[in-house]
């Protein structure tokens, strides 16, 4: 598994996207890891869309790892909601425009 940051990743996309199809890509943030990049060349769009499916559980896996690791940052699923889940929108105040003289 390569790993990069950011910057690194911003500025040879082409690249990490051509090594991505050969192993998996790590891009960090800081030290901390932000994303993978996966490359799916090759394969059967249904399949691509399938593998967020194995994604969203390894997510949750990995954050009941760390919630049994390190208690103190557990969150309850209250938390996460009001964290994260998209929040009403705002009522748009409508400018009127002046009548012409």
């Amino acid at each position: 598994m390569k790993t990069t940051n950011v910057k690194t990743a911003k500025n040879k996309l082409s690249e990490i996207l051509r090594d991505a199809q050969l192993e998996q890509v790590v891009i960090m943030n800081h030290g901390r890891p932000v994303a993978i990049v996966l490359g799916v060349e090759g394969q059967e769009l249904a399949h691509v869309f399938g593998m967020g499916e194995d994604l969203t559980q390894l997510k949750v896996r990995y954050a009941k790892e760390v919630a049994a690791k390190r208690p103190e940052r557990a969150v309850t699923q209250e938390e996460m909601e009001r964290r994260h889940l998209r929040r009403p929108a705002r009522a748009v105040a409508v400018k009127r425009r002046k009548k012409a003289a």
